[in-house]
This record gives C-alpha cells, sequence and structure tokens, in this order.
C-alpha cells in the first residue's frame, strides 16, 4: 500500500465511522419541543412561528406572545432566554409532567396547558447527507487518481470536500453528551474552515502570478479569523468555570451566530472578487473561460444561500424552509474548484466529476419537489388519506423522475463543456 492510500485511509476512516455513528444517533433520537420557533426580544422570549398541529398550536399560541415562566407540577421556572427554555421543557420531558405556559398578549396574561411531543430528525438532513458522501466519494477518487497528492491544488481540493463533508453530514443531536460534542465541534470546523479553504485555493489558482507576500505577511492569516470564531465557541462551552448569568450567555451565543455568517459572507464576497478581477485580466482565452466557468459555479453556489438564508437570518428573519433547502446549492462549490484542477492534466477524472455533478443537479430538483409535496401534505395533515397519497405521490414521483433527469442533466452538462452529448 503505498504512502497516498494510507494518507487518505487515516484522513477519511475516522470520519467514515463517526459520520454513521452521527447518522445512526439522529435516527434514534427524539427531541422534546413544543413546536414554536423563539426569539430573543426586548420584551423577552418571543413566539414567531407556531408549527401547525404542534401542542403549543393546539394550546392558542400565537406570533407575538411573550413567555415569562413555566409551570411544572407546582413548580415555577423564570423563562429570559433559549437556555433556560431548552433546560425547563427537557426537564418536563423527562419527568413526563404537563407544562403551563405564562404568557402576555397584548397586554393580557395568558395560561395556556399541554403536554410537550417529540421531534423526528428532519427529512432535508438525509439529502443533505446524500449529497455530502457524493462530494465526499468524489474528493477521495479524485485524490487517488491525482499524480501528486500533496500538490497545493489537490491537497486544497480534497480538504474543501472533507470540509463541505462535514458541514453537511455532521449534526449534533442536542443529546450534547462526549460523542455528541464531537460531531458539534467537526460541523463548526467545517463551517468556519470552508470559506478560508475556497479563498486559500483561489489566491493560487488557476495559474496566479502574484506573490501575495508584498501586501501579507503569511497566506495563513485568511485562517486567522475562523480560528478566533472557534475560540469564541470554545469560550462559550467553558462558561460553567466562569459563573456567567444565563442571558450572557445567550446574547453572546446569538453574537456568534451572526459573526459565523458574516465570517462566511466576507470571504465568500472577496473570493468573487478575487476571481472576476481575474477573469477581468487574464488574456489567455483558455485561462480566461476557465476563471468564467469557476466564477459563474461560485456564484450560483452560493448567491440561493446568501439571499435565502444569511441576509433574513441576519434581519433577524426566521428561515423559511426555501432558506434551509437553499443551503444544497452549496453542493457545486466543489465542482468549481475541481474544474480548475483540469489544467494541472487532471482530465481523466473529468467524466467522474461531470457524473457526480449530474447525482448533484438531480439531488437538488428531487430535494425542492419533495419538500413541495411535503408542504402540501401539511395543508392537510388533518385528513390522513389526503397525507398517505401525498407521500406516496412523492415516492413514486422520486423513483419515477429520478433516471430521467440524471439524463437530462448529464446532456446539459456535455452541451456546456463540449457543445454535444456524449453516451457514457
Amino acid at each position: 500500500m503505498n504512502k497516498k492510500v494510507i494518507f487518505i485511509l487515516l484522513a477519511i476512516a475516522p470520519l467514515t465511522i463517526l459520520a454513521i455513528l452521527n447518522v445512526t444517533r439522529k435516527i434514534a433520537w427524539q427531541e422534546p419541543t413544543d413546536g414554536v420557533y423563539w426569539v430573543q426580544k426586548k420584551a423577552g422570549l418571543t413566539v414567531e412561528k407556531v408549527t401547525p398541529g404542534s401542542p403549543a398550536y393546539l394550546a392558542g399560541l400565537k406570533k407575538g406572545d411573550v413567555l415569562f415562566s413555566i409551570k411544572i407540577q407546582e413548580v415555577i421556572y423564570p423563562i429570559k432566554n433559549k437556555i433556560d427554555l431548552t433546560k425547563t421543557i427537557w426537564q418536563a420531558y423527562f419527568s413526563s409532567q404537563r407544562v403551563s405556559y405564562q404568557i402576555q398578549r397584548e397586554g393580557e396574561l395568558l395560561f395556556p396547558s399541554f403536554f410537550l411531543t417529540t421531534k423526528k430528525v428532519d427529512p432535508l438532513y438525509f439529502f443533505f447527507l446524500l449529497i455530502g458522501s457524493t462530494i465526499f466519494i468524489s474528493g477521495i477518487i479524485v485524490s487517488l487518481t491525482s499524480r501528486r497528492l500533496l500538490a497545493k491544488p489537490t491537497l486544497l481540493f480534497f480538504l474543501i470536500t472533507l470540509s463541505f463533508f462535514g458541514v453537511f453530514v455532521f449534526s449534533p443531536t442536542g443529546e450534547m453528551n462526549f460523542l455528541d460534542n464531537i460531531f458539534y465541534w467537526l460541523d463548526e470546523i467545517a463551517f468556519l474552515f470552508f470559506p478560508p479553504l475556497i479563498l486559500h485555493a483561489f489566491l493560487y489558482f488557476p495559474r496566479r502570478p502574484i506573490s501575495f507576500r508584498r501586501y501579507i505577511p503569511s497566506i495563513y492569516i485568511i485562517y486567522l479569523p475562523a480560528g478566533l470564531l472557534l475560540l469564541v465557541r470554545i469560550f462559550l462551552h467553558l462558561t460553567s468555570l466562569f459563573r456567567l448569568d444565563s442571558s450572557l450567555i445567550s446574547q453572546i451565543y446569538s453574537s456568534a451566530l451572526r459573526l459565523d455568517l458574516i465570517h462566511y459572507l466576507i470571504l465568500t464576497l472577496l473570493t468573487l472578487i478575487l476571481l472576476s478581477f481575474d477573469t477581468l485580466r487574464t488574456l489567455n482565452p483558455l485561462i480566461k473561460k476557465q476563471l468564467k466557468w469557476i466564477t459563474y459555479g461560485l456564484i450560483l453556489g452560493h448567491t440561493p444561500f446568501i439571499t435565502l438564508y444569511v441576509f433574513p437570518f441576519l434581519l433577524n428573519s426566521v428561515p423559511t424552509r426555501a432558506a434551509e433547502l437553499s443551503v444544497v446549492f452549496l453542493a457545486i462549490i466543489p465542482f468549481a474548484f475541481a474544474y480548475s484542477l483540469t489544467s494541472y492534466r487532471l482530465l481523466d477524472i473529468e467524466v467522474l466529476l461531470k457524473k457526480a455533478l449530474t447525482l448533484i443537479a438531480s439531488y437538488i430538483v428531487l430535494t425542492i419537489l419533495y419538500f413541495f409535496v411535503s408542504s402540501q401534505t401539511q395543508l392537510f395533515s388533518e385528513n390522513k388519506l389526503n397525507v398517505f397519497i401525498l407521500g406516496i405521490i412523492a415516492i413514486l414521483l422520486g423513483g419515477t423522475l429520478f433516471s430521467p433527469l440524471a439524463k437530462l442533466f448529464q446532456s446539459l452538462i456535455d452541451r456546456i463543456f463540449y457543445k454535444k452529448s456524449y453516451q457514457y
């Protein structure tokens, strides 16, 4: 076994094992919920959205209600923030007791009472898992077929696929034991270092003649913000040592979430500006065409997520289902970088990359289709027959359309790259 294979196995074997453990725990785990999306406002913890059919919905909670306390049996627990709410909900769940909320609505105090329910893993997670695994496998094959794994283009592509895999696959259940903390940190590290890895890749490739040492002391300084944000997360997990108030911890956590997205947004814009500048400046027609396709890929991958998720989140809006679905477009980004590798004599894996891109495009369309049908299921959730019929329709549409969709996207991708269609 050569050194390249050993290096790749050492990198992917632990991640693969942890990913399998994460998936099995996500499937088995059930989290207590009241069915409310809460936001922190000046008046207190406020209802932003109530899931139809949830305990809170049936008890009459509405958008704008402010939560003051939760009563379990004869004990009243003041609720100042999401940390207090989460602790109290878990306590009520373990004791199997009814909860009584004290809420304020237009100056009037109300006391809705109900039993909590549990929620299983969001089906969207399995689409993320499918997309992340496809790119992960593509990255492994590209690395195995490359002539020099430790050359910067290939190594950066391998690291990008690993970070992408971490973002899409690793997700803590909320149990927060030792293993769940590992899932949390892998997800957080992957998301924080994904943008600087992309920027780092395109600071050099394809064929950048500029030396950045005269502008910055080291290229690795672009990873410093991600490192600082990671330190903030570590501090949040050590707050018990400092005995900080839960309200302050909640504020720091909310700020950290915003800073993560701002960091992602800034580095993404820097990458796009850099590529646009290079595209306009280069004289080589082949390199110019290559840079255009890379830029288009990055724009197509980033724009839906930034428009539908990042901006609304920074403006205190509740992420919609469309915003959650927009994450799947990020799958295009690793392929944009993989395309830049073709100038480094990696054309032997070009067919593989186009096949993988075809699968990703098909997954995205079927994901949108599935959740459209799912939204219709929620609208008619009171009728079990409608739910059953719509579920069957979703399965049939997925099974029927996948093969034609794959062929359609394969033909389109061939026409884009070769101006004709090929049969593989």
